[in-house]
């Protein structure tokens, strides 16, 4: 397996890709540890909380006592290609992780400065990679062995847990959203970044509750052939979505449905909503192409945040191009 990991290959980071937030509170794992949970990507995980954390160009920096000691980073990844690594360094030795949510490998490397520099120094470093080749990435977690051993690094990997939308909303146009993009990635191919499109028909409230009837989409965007595209999600959908709101003015979702597919799609569409909308809901696909460019600019914006440039697209959709 040495073959597998060679040179280096950084990619994305910053806002959308890096999302860094220390969450409030502090979780006692043992009576001298204290660990604070940070958010990376789509993933949340615990550090100790001794340790600073500060983004650098493309990736989260950790220091001890105004040392670096290490940080993680995302990074590219093909599942049939090399793993790259830093350069100027050398693998000393390699093993796979056992008992983590996906695939994973700890690399432990001699890393030098260029010649040029003059310095000859050696820094030892285990990289552990949690690799996800369904989207084409891996988290790179490593550290300076002289202050973060092995089992430290491995701790950290388990603490990885997939991250959900904890902010409540304080708007419908952003609870709707929200609501679209969490029962979406529960149902489609992954891909690197979730967006949605949302057309809102009308509301009204009823029993305490606040009715939203829309028109909705979701779109998992990915590379394929150098450009950002839509690989799964769905057209144009009549939902109507449920909410609460409390005396804070936060939205939270009580109910989200979809008509039936078949025979009783017609049923539940009438059912679903009021006849001032069937004309709209019945012609629902009309409204895609506007729900598609939601999508697009959404994952523009995205590319935009992590300092990537690509044709963003639609290919459902003729014409949309970005």
């Amino acid at each position: 397996m040495a073959e597998f990991f060679q040179g280096k290959k950084r990619m994305f980071l910053v806002t959308g890709v890096l999302c860094l937030v220390v969450l409030c509170g502090l979780l006692l794992t043992n009576p001298l540890t204290k660990q604070v949970s940070v958010e990376i990507g789509d993933y949340t995980m615990q550090i100790p909380s001794e340790w600073k954390i500060t983004v650098g160009e493309a990736e989260l920096i950790f220091e001890k006592n105004n040392i670096p000691i290490g940080g993680v980073q995302i990074v590219g990844y093909e599942p049939d290609q090399p793993l790259f690594l830093p350069n100027h360094s050398e693998t000393k030795w390699q093993e796979k992780i056992e008992g983590l949510f996906t695939k994973a490998v700890l690399v432990n490397l001699d890393l030098t400065q260029p010649a040029a520099s003059g310095d000859t120094s050696v820094k030892n470093e285990n990289h552990l990679y949690l690799l996800f080749p369904n989207i084409k990435i891996a988290y790179d977690i490593y550290a300076h062995t002289r202050y973060v051993n092995k089992s430290e690094l491995v701790k950290i990997a388990k603490s990885f847990k997939k991250r959900e939308e904890t902010r409540k909303p304080k708007s419908i146009d952003k609870a709707v959203s929200i609501a679209i993009k969490n029962r979406g990635k529960n149902g489609y191919l992954e891909g690197e970044v979730a967006t949605e499109g949302h057309l809102i028909l009308d509301t009204e409230e009823r029993d305490g509750k606040i009715i939203v009837y829309t028109i909705s989409s979701f779109g998992y965007f990915g590379f394929e052939n150098g450009i950002f595209t839509k690989i799964s999600g769905s057209g144009a959908i009549p939902t109507v979505i449920s909410f609460s709101k409390n005396e804070k003015g936060e939205y939270t979702l009580l109910e989200y449905k979809e008509p039936v597919d078949g025979a009783g799609y017609t049923d539940s569409l009438k059912k679903m909503f009021p006849s001032k909308l069937w004309d709209k809901v019945f012609s629902a696909w009309k409204y895609y192409p506007e729900l598609a460019r939601q999508q697009e600019t959404q994952a523009g914006e995205y590319l935009k945040s992590i300092g990537r440039k690509a044709k963003v697209t639609d290919f459902n959709i003729p014409g949309l191009r970005r």
